[in-house]
């Protein structure tokens, strides 16, 4: 598999990105209750297989808007569902169709953990499953990505998950110990 971009190169791409979105008026913040609608609906047209997705109050996240208001991405992190996941988060990632290669998701990558922390919310690791397609974009974001069906160890736990969805076989993710 490709190699992480480095923590240099993750944060130049970043910064280049964000800047491109503010000149643009796009803005992050975190997901309020009145945006529930709206990210249901990004979700469930964005993400493969999604079409009964709910946002739950066990997810936190941020959105990116432009600045007349409409939704282009979400970055959000699901609390532990046992305690094997602990304390780690499960990610989902949508952007908008027609948005795909404007960074959004390699900058809501990087800003989720720092939107966590600041929510008073601790993550050793932050994962969630993609398809194999899809692994440059986690690399350049500075995730790692396991091989197709490989499976993932989260922190604290000895037990190895497999993903349970065979159009997302791999695994990204990133460790904060």
């Amino acid at each position: 598999m490709a190699h992480v971009a480095t923590p240099a190169a993750v944060k130049q791409d970043c910064a280049r990105h964000h800047n491109s979105h503010t000149v643009k008026g796009i803005t992050w913040r975190g997901v309020r209750p009145e945006d529930a609608r709206a990210v249901t609906a990004l979700v469930r047209r964005a993400v493969p297989h999604s079409g009964n997705w709910e946002l739950t109050p066990r997810t936190r996240g941020i959105a990116a808007h432009t600045r007349h208001g409409a939704l282009l991405a979400v970055v959000l992190a699901t609390e532990p569902r046992t305690a094997s996941e602990s304390p780690s988060l499960y990610l989902t990632v949508a952007v908008e169709a027609n948005w795909h290669d404007a960074g959004l998701a390699m900058v809501g990558l990087n800003l989720i953990h720092r939107f966590l922390s600041r929510g008073g919310i601790r993550a050793a690791m932050l994962f969630g499953t993609c398809a194999s397609r899809e692994a440059a974009l986690y690399l350049n974001a500075g995730y790692q990505v396991s091989k197709p069906h490989e499976p993932l160890v989260l922190p604290g736990s000895e037990v190895p998950m497999y993903s349970p969805k065979a159009y997302h076989p791999c695994w990204f993710f990133r460790r904060y110990d």
